[in-house]
């Protein structure tokens, strides 16, 4: 170790343990033995597997807290106060009811699954905004709350459920085509990931509906008609008409552009050195 001799003593925990626990113990038991060897023989870390993944959970933990916290704050700023708690209350929901299916599955809180939650994070709240968006549109249009929570779901269930799917398509080859130890390794990324986006789904066509049902009750043209955050929206909107009309106008240089794009990433992603 750094150039001198040494003997290595490599621990592993019990399946089923927590590891974090796991190295609190281990290191009071290192500090217990360094007080009974003498003072020439150094004893130290040299991988701290438990500390790592203490820092991953506490990562987790801080994006979890901005991906929560990055909803609210900017649909509030755009929209009524209701609307962005119903739409922010899909990370949370999601996020715990995953971690119970990871835990009745057998699949532990460690950097992989960690890292799988952290990627979905700003996903699963991607269908409920979809939702929630036509719920109030329908509000706006005059159609009744009952009524706009039911075709919210029944009108755009087709394209969440795609969307869905090719998310979850694009993780599960992970599996199929990494073998060995890389392949164990990754098992529990792809399906985190689909267990998660699948939660998602099912919580915004079910719960977000009935949450809009009960707690807005209104469209937000009529709360939102005047003022500056309506200046800014319909800016916002007529930008994007522009933009998309254009685009329909020249729809082979938008194609162009896109497939210049990605080859573009192919070529990034072949300079860029792999770990």
């Amino acid at each position: 170790l750094n150039g001198k001799k040494c003997l290595l003593v490599s621990l592993e925990m019990k399946v089923g343990n927590n590891i974090v626990q796991y190295g609190d113990e281990v290191k009071k038991e290192i500090e217990k033995f360094t007080y009974k060897v003498p003072s020439d023989v150094r004893v130290g870390i040299v991988s701290d597997m438990p500390d790592f993944v203490s820092k991953a959970i506490l990562n987790f933990l801080k994006e979890f807290g901005l991906a929560i916290f990055a909803v609210i704050l900017v649909t509030i700023l755009l929209l009524p106060r209701r609307v962005a708690l119903v739409a922010a209350s899909a990370i949370p929901i999601s996020i715990l009811i995953t971690i119970g299916i990871l835990w009745t599955t057998g699949i532990d809180l460690q950097t992989v699954s960690l890292a799988g939650l952290i990627i979905v994070l700003g996903m699963v709240v991607d269908n409920a905004i979809v939702i929630i968006d036509n719920y109030v549109e329908k509000l706006d249009n005059g159609i009744s709350p009952l009524d706009a929570a039911s075709k919210s779901v029944t009108d755009l269930f087709g394209s969440v459920f795609s969307a869905t799917l090719i998310i979850i398509f694009s993780f599960v080859p992970m599996v199929m085509f990494m073998t060995g130890t890389a392949g164990d390794f990754i098992t529990s990324l792809p399906l985190t990931i689909t267990y998660a986006l699948s939660i998602s789904l099912l919580v915004s066509v079910l719960l977000v509906p009935l949450m809009s049902y009960i707690f807005i009750k209104h469209g937000i043209k009529g709360v939102n008609s005047k003022g500056k955050k309506a200046a800014f929206l319909n800016w916002v909107q007529s930008f994007y008409d522009r933009i998309l009309e254009g685009s329909f106008r020249k729809k082979k240089i938008v194609v162009i552009i896109g497939a210049l794009s990605f080859l573009l990433g192919l070529l990034l992603l072949n300079a860029i050195n792999l770990q």
